[in-house]
């Protein structure tokens, strides 16, 4: 038998919440069996919020919570990891492109699980005036 990897276009979902005159532009990633909204919450808890422009990024693989109506994602599973990572990258610099207004600085942050972390770190270093976050303020923990 043969493994073949087909790349296909699909869209992601974005939350964005445009500031005035933006000091910065900050890119959030949610958790696993989260989404966009969970993230924005923590993105406009954030100090100094009113003077970025935010974006909450939705990881591509969508899933229902449970037994609900709730719509959650993942960034990555085990299975064809590397793929995915590139892809993800690929869809955080569409992103990008979509709305970054000019010539802002770019922070990345989210959750300290692996993936989310590489794929922050991966994305910052893959752009210029990129940076990635790690820090306590901006780097949740899944409980």
């Amino acid at each position: 038998m043969t493994e073949l990897l087909i790349s296909t276009p699909t869209h992601g979902r974005i939350l964005l919440r445009a500031a005035d005159s933006p000091s910065a532009l900050l890119i959030g990633f949610h958790g696993y069996m989260e989404n966009s909204d969970i993230q924005m919450e923590r993105l406009l808890a954030t100090a100094g919020a009113e003077r970025w422009t935010l974006v909450s990024v939705q990881a591509l693989s969508r899933f229902y919570k449970g037994r609900t109506q709730e719509v959650v994602a993942s960034w990555i599973t085990r299975q064809d990891r590397e793929a995915a990572i590139a892809d993800n990258i690929a869809y955080v610099d569409r992103v990008v492109e979509a709305v970054a207004p000019g010539r802002v600085p770019i922070v990345f942050a989210g959750f300290c699980r692996e993936s989310r972390w590489r794929l922050g770190q991966r994305c910052a270093a893959h752009g210029e005036g990129r940076e990635w976050l790690p820090s306590e303020v901006m780097c949740h923990r899944n409980s």
